[in-house]
C-alpha cells in the first residue's frame, strides 16, 4: 500500500514538472513581429486590423492601395502567430481559406518556407504584409507596431 501511495507522489510530481517546463518553453518561444513593405503607410496596427488583414477582410491600406498579404509555411513562429493574432489554430486557419476557396470568396495566401524568403516577398511587393521572427526582421521592410 505504501508503495501505491509513494508511486502517485512521483507521478504527480513528474506531471507538476512537465507543465512548468511546458510552461518555460511557451514563454521562450520566437516571437513574431509584423512587417510591411516600406511603401506602406500604416506604422502600427491594431490586434483587430491584424486579424482582418489576415482572414482576408481587410483588403486596402489607408491610402486604398491593395493589401498582400503572405504567410509562413508552418513551424512556431507561425502557430504563434495564428493564435496571438488571428485568434485560430493553424488547421482552423487552413480551414478557413479551404472553406473561402471553394466557396469562391478568396484563394489561399501565399506561403513561403523560410523567414528570408518572406522578407525577400515584402521588400519587393508593394503594399505586402507578413511576420517573421523577431531574430530575422532587418532593415529591408517596415517592422509594424501594434497599438
Amino acid at each position: 500500500m505504501k508503495i501505491l501511495k509513494n508511486n502517485g507522489f512521483v507521478l504527480c510530481v513528474l506531471v507538476f514538472v512537465f507543465f512548468i517546463l511546458l510552461s518555460v518553453s511557451a514563454v521562450f518561444a520566437e516571437e513574431a513581429v509584423i512587417i510591411c513593405n516600406k511603401d506602406v503607410p500604416e506604422n502600427s496596427l491594431s490586434k483587430y486590423e491584424v486579424e482582418q488583414i489576415f482572414l482576408g477582410r481587410k483588403t486596402r491600406w489607408g491610402n486604398g492601395q491593395k493589401i498582400n498579404f503572405v504567410v509562413m509555411n508552418g513551424g512556431e513562429v507561425h502557430g504563434n502567430f495564428l493564435r496571438k493574432y488571428v485568434s485560430k489554430t493553424e488547421s482552423q486557419f487552413t480551414m478557413f481559406w479551404k472553406k473561402m476557396v471553394f466557396t469562391g470568396k478568396g484563394s489561399m495566401p501565399e506561403a513561403f518556407n523560410t523567414p528570408e524568403e518572406t522578407l525577400k516577398y515584402v521588400s519587393e511587393t508593394s503594399g505586402a504584409v507578413s511576420y517573421v521572427p523577431s531574430s530575422t526582421a532587418n532593415d529591408t521592410v517596415k517592422t509594424v507596431s501594434l497599438n
